[in-house]
């Protein structure tokens, strides 16, 4: 989907233009850059893509309709490869959900706070997801516990990779509720160990948690807490994280 020109561009943290290339902390080599790329990219600093793309005619003496679309296309290429983080406006946000349209997320990079996001979300559509159940059962609380073991699991699974990666540097790439750590190249050992990291942190918190209901007698804990003990699968060859730790890919 194409970003729209009252959005907001930015290179991501820790990118840096030098020597005519982006320098990408977490990518061993830097990414070279033409003369347009290293125009648009000294000016993506928060500026709306309309005032780069301005930016871009003003110092090539380009028509204004194709420095747009000259940054557009660059810019759209450097969000697709992690480099760039794209802001909409929520004008445009609102236009689209006032006719019944939603735009398509495009991929964010950032450090564990950029799992906020994701996390509220996935805590929501869990939430009521159960909701239904916890009525049928009595216990409304019940959905909102369910919601945040969720948002929870999820934000400690990928907290577990961070920690196993510590000293290795790393990003987080997120995409709606696609999260993913993207890191430096590691040795076969390693590699295993950062994979199992995830599941293994977020399933240690649901056995605690269940520990924990069933000594005070909290049966509303115990079923929320399924969705943490569950990630226990992902150290097996069923997720995506064991088949790594396993060496199978």
């Amino acid at each position: 989907m194409l970003i729209e020109p009252t959005a907001r561009v930015s290179l991501a943290d820790g990118i840096v233009v030098a020597g005519g290339s982006l320098v990408d902390p977490v990518r061993a080599r830097p990414i070279p850059l033409n003369a347009t790329g290293a125009i648009v990219a000294a000016n993506a600093d928060g500026r709306t893509l309309a005032e780069v793309a301005a930016g871009l005619a003003a110092a090539t003496g380009a028509p204004q309709e194709l420095a747009l679309s000259d940054a557009t296309a660059f810019c759209m290429e450097l969000n697709r490869r992690l480099l760039l983080n794209v802001r909409r406006s929520r004008r445009h946000a609102l236009f689209l959900a006032l006719h019944g349209l939603r735009p398509a997320a495009l991929p964010r990079r950032g450090g564990l706070a950029a799992l906020a996001g994701p996390a509220a979300l996935a805590g929501t559509i869990g939430a009521l997801a159960a909701l239904p159940l916890a009525v049928l059962a009595g216990e409304p609380l019940l959905a909102a516990l369910v919601g945040m073991a969720l948002a929870a699991g999820l934000a400690v699974h990928e907290a577990g990779h961070a920690v196993a990666l510590r000293g290795v540097p790393s990003c987080l790439a997120v995409a709606g509720l696609r999260v993913a750590i993207m890191h430096r190249p590691l040795p076969p050992g390693r590699r295993s160990a950062v994979a199992a990291a995830g599941p293994a942190a977020a399933s240690l918190v649901g056995v605690l948690l269940l520990l924990a209901a069933w000594l005070f007698g909290a049966e509303a804990v115990a079923v929320a807490s399924g969705p943490l003990v569950a990630q226990a699968l992902g150290l097996t060859v069923l997720g995506g994280d064991g088949r790594i730790a396993c060496g199978l890919c």
